[in-house]
Parts: structure tokens; C-alpha cells; sequence
């Protein structure tokens, strides 16, 4: 029961994290999904560079 409490407390935590991140980065221009793109990225470590090598991704996220 303990372990479950913890599980469900820990993923708040992190929702939380991600919305107030997400916040943050929006205010400073960025688009929605792109910024929620960038803070998953940053807590998981993970990315993804745009660079002329993903053309569809640069479009998707810029928007041209």
C-alpha cells in the first residue's frame, strides 16, 4: 500500500514539474508543444537535434 502511495505522489510531483516547466517556457515564445517537447527532453535526458538531417521534424515544430 506504502509502495502505491509513493508511485502515485511521485508521479503528481512530476505533472507538476512538467506544467510549471512548460509555463516557464511558453512565456519566453515558445509554443505549446514544442516546449513540452524541450521539458520531457530535459527530464528524461533524451532529445532530439533539428538539424537538415530531420527536414519534417523542423517543419512540424517551426511551422513552415
Amino acid at each position: 500500500m506504502m509502495n502505491l502511495v509513493f508511485m502515485l505522489l511521485y508521479f503528481i510531483i512530476i505533472v507538476l514539474v512538467i506544467e510549471i516547466s512548460v509555463t516557464l517556457l511558453k512565456s519566453t515564445g515558445l509554443k505549446s508543444t514544442v516546449a513540452r517537447f524541450q521539458v520531457i527532453s530535459m527530464l528524461t535526458g533524451t532529445g532530439l537535434r533539428l538539424t537538415s538531417q530531420n527536414p519534417l521534424l523542423i517543419i512540424l515544430f517551426e511551422g513552415k
